[in-house]
Parts: structure tokens; sequence; C-alpha cells
């Protein structure tokens, strides 16, 4: 999953109770999202609605059970 860095940082404050500098230092030690995105089979962007993510997740669920490689039935 991913989404916009200030969603990112917005998140993480939200969820640790870190300041937002903390964030990202931590953010900053990661490999940056473009990198993570370029490698990754498959992203599933979590930058719109919950409705919007439900069927991203979906669509990728659906992708993955027909894979040979994954096994998924």
């Amino acid at each position: 999953m991913a989404c916009a860095e200030a969603e990112q940082v917005r998140r993480a404050v939200a969820r640790s109770g870190l300041g937002e500098a903390d964030v990202r230092r931590r953010m900053a030690a990661q490999w940056p999202l473009e990198e993570k995105t370029r490698r990754a089979d498959y992203v599933i962007w979590t930058d719109g609605t919950i409705e919007e993510t439900r069927q991203r997740t979906t669509a990728v669920w659906e992708a993955l059970k027909v894979r040979p490689d994954v096994g998924y039935s």
C-alpha cells in the first residue's frame, strides 16, 4: 500500500504519537516510495476514499488468485 508523503506523515503522527520531525527522520531512513513501488508486483494506492481502496484491494486480490505462482484459489 502506498500514499503521498504528506499523508504518510499525517497517518504516522496520528498512529504513533511521534512528532512530525521524528516521523520524517524515520521515513528518510527507509527506501524512497518510488523505489518501493518500482520493486513491487502490485501497489495499492490509499490516497482516495475507503471505497476506492477497497476496489483497488479487490482488483489486486483477483489478479493474485489467477497467478499460478501464488497458488490462491
